[in-house]
C-alpha cells in the first residue's frame, strides 16, 4: 500500500505550518492563532495541530471561524505515530509556542525529520533545540508573526549541525547520566 499522506488527508492544497501537542492553555496556542490570523503566510499555507483536544479547542475553532480560517486551519486531533510522522515529513515548518514543558519533545522530532522549528525562547524548549531552532518570545504576537512570514524562506538544519545535536540525546550518550544518577551499576 502507498505511505499515508498526510497533507493530501487535510483537504488542503496549499503547504502546511504543523504543530505537534496537547491542546491545553499551557500550550500557547491562542497566541499562534492570532499570530497566524495576522500573517500574510495563511494566503498560501494552512496550520494544522495534531494532538489531543484540550478544554480550549472549541474556543480555538471558533476563533478561527471568527477570524475565516477554518479553511486555513486544521484541528487533526490525536494520531497514531505513523500519521504523526507523516505529518512530520510533509510540513513546511514546525512551530511549538508551549509556554511551560519539562523537555519539548515535537522539537526533537521536529528537527528529527529536519524541519525548521519555531519555538518559545528562555525555556526547556532551548535544550531540545539547541542552536538549531528559532526562538521567540512566548507572548510576542508581532515577532511569531514575521517569523510566521518568513517561513517559505527558512532552510532546514544543516545535517553536520543535525546529527551532532540529535546524537547527544541517544541512549548511548544518556544512558551513562542516568546510572549515575539513579545509582544504577
Amino acid at each position: 500500500a502507498p505511505e499515508w499522506n498526510a497533507q493530501a488527508s487535510t483537504g488542503y492544497a496549499k503547504p502546511y505550518i504543523l504543530y505537534v501537542g496537547s491542546q491545553d492553555l499551557r500550550k500557547n496556542i491562542g497566541m499562534l492563532l492570532r499570530a497566524f490570523a495576522a500573517s500574510e503566510i495563511r494566503r498560501d499555507f494552512s496550520l494544522v495541530l495534531v494532538g489531543a483536544l484540550g478544554s480550549m479547542t472549541r474556543s480555538w475553532r471558533e476563533f478561527a471561524r471568527n477570524m475565516e480560517m477554518e479553511d486555513q486551519v486544521h484541528f487533526a486531533g490525536s494520531v497514531s505515530e505513523a500519521h504523526k510522522a507523516a505529518w512530520y515529513r510533509g510540513a513546511q515548518a514546525v512551530v511549538y509556542p508551549s509556554l511551560v514543558e519539562g523537555f519539548g519533545l515535537p522539537v526533537l522530532e521536529a528537527l528529527y525529520f529536519q524541519k525548521p522549528v519555531l519555538t518559545v525562547q528562555d525555556s526547556s524548549m532551548e535544550e531540545a533545540g539547541g542552536p538549531l531552532a528559532h526562538y521567540f518570545p512566548g507572548l510576542d504576537v508581532g515577532a511569531w508573526t514575521r517569523r510566521l512570514n518568513s517561513i517559505p524562506h527558512l532552510a532546514p538544519p544543516k545535517p553536520e549541525a543535525l546529527h551532532k545535536h540529535l546524537r547527544q540525546f541517544s541512549t548511548e550518550a544518556l544512558w551513562p547520566a542516568w546510572k549515575k544518577i539513579y545509582g544504577l551499576s
